[in-house]
């Protein structure tokens, strides 16, 4: 696909290309090679970082509107158009002082939650970076000055309700990482065996002797060791 122009905007963070026809719904991908520096005349990294994919340009007459609006994490908000939208039309980059996007407690609009990046992903959504949501609270997310790719404005602001995701549900899911021993993304039979090869061995480490643990016989049908140090300064661990 030749390019046969590029612009950048006044920010330096967007090149807008020109292109021979695309075709519709065909697969792209941009590579960038390291002639592209940043402002301290870094050259762009080759690899995954200097590749990005694209579908060919799909005409539409519709404004832009939401298809998915999500919290990913305590942090970040993704936001899925339905369509492509116009780089140019909307705020990009970190530590902006006006967002297109502005982000509100459904409950109390007067309460809103301040956002230190957006970013443009794929094309067609917003990764949205904000200030620590609050665990499980619904919040309204605003957006306007926003166009489609073919350049149809919004005609008022999009506002959408999403909710923040629990902090409770983060951890139950660390704790579940922590239990899938063997790191194959579920915690079965190989995880609980791996478990029982170690559980119910006691070691003995004097506080006088700095040498490695010495495995005594496991004991399954003992109680579970402390960690504390009794007299004699012995410990007796798991």
């Amino acid at each position: 696909l030749n390019v046969s122009g590029a612009s950048i905007n006044s920010d330096g963070n967007i090149i807008t290309l020109t292109t021979d026809a695309q075709s519709e719904g065909v697969s792209y991908v941009l590579t960038v090679n390291d002639k592209i520096k940043d402002q301290t005349g870094t050259s762009l990294v080759q690899g995954k970082a200097s590749k990005a994919y694209f579908d060919g340009f799909k005409s539409s007459t519709r404004q832009p509107s939401i298809y998915i609006i999500s919290a990913t994490d305590q942090e970040t908000v993704y936001v899925e158009f339905q369509d492509n939208i116009k780089p140019s039309s909307v705020k990009l980059g970190k530590g902006l002082s006006n967002y297109d996007v502005k982000i509100y407690q459904a409950d109390d609009q007067s309460v809103t939650l301040p956002i230190t990046d957006v970013e443009l992903d794929s094309g067609n959504a917003l990764e949205i970076t904000t200030l620590s949501q609050s665990s499980g609270v619904k919040y309204i997310l605003q957006i306007s000055n926003i166009s489609s790719a073919s350049g149809v404005e919004l005609k008022s602001p999009i506002a959408k309700i999403f909710k923040a995701v629990k902090v409770s549900s983060i951890k139950q899911a660390a704790v579940a990482n922590q239990a899938d021993l063997n790191g194959d993304g579920k915690i079965d039979f190989t995880d609980f065996t791996m478990f029982s090869a170690v559980y119910g061995k006691t070691f003995t480490v004097s506080s006088t002797d700095n040498s490695a643990p010495t495995a005594v016989t496991s004991t399954p049908d003992s109680t579970i060791p402390h960690t504390s140090v009794p007299a004699g300064g012995e410990i007796n661990a798991n």
